[in-house]
């Protein structure tokens, strides 16, 4: 009967250094092949905000954002998170919003509802609005 301690016991395998070298005196070569190009999509632009929110999906959200944001105000919460409620939005509407959307939307909130100023989460952000 073999004791339970020496089962699944394997030698460690010796390390193979004869195709890495480990202690070379300068760096390896960069990875050959094509360079990458820069992120050229625009879902994070000011145009596909105001494109989605034009949309019946970006409708949809909105009016789910809003309606939770006077809520909580009503509800006299400290803070309303913009960006949890857009997760919130995409689950129940299904709509496909941009998480790049929220410091936006949390813009168009307060500008349709001044009250909403003193709950919901705003970032300073080096690019404009649209």
């Amino acid at each position: 009967m073999t004791d339970p301690g020496d089962q699944n016991v394997h030698p460690p395998k010796p390390l193979c250094t004869d195709t890495l070298d480990l202690f070379a005196p300068s760096p390896v070569d960069p990875p050959t092949g094509p360079k990458a190009d820069p992120y050229t999509q625009s879902d994070g632009r000011p145009e596909a905000f105001l494109d989605f929110m034009e949309s019946p999906d970006g409708k949809m959200v909105w009016q789910h954002i809003m309606d939770a944001a006077l809520q909580a105000l009503a509800n006299g919460e400290k803070r309303f998170s913009v960006l949890g409620e857009v997760h919130v939005a995409r689950a129940i509407t299904k709509a496909k919003v941009n998480n790049t959307f929220a410091p936006w939307i949390a813009d168009a909130l307060v500008a349709h509802e001044p009250a909403l100023l003193a709950i919901v989460e705003r970032r300073v952000r080096k690019k404009a609005a649209p």
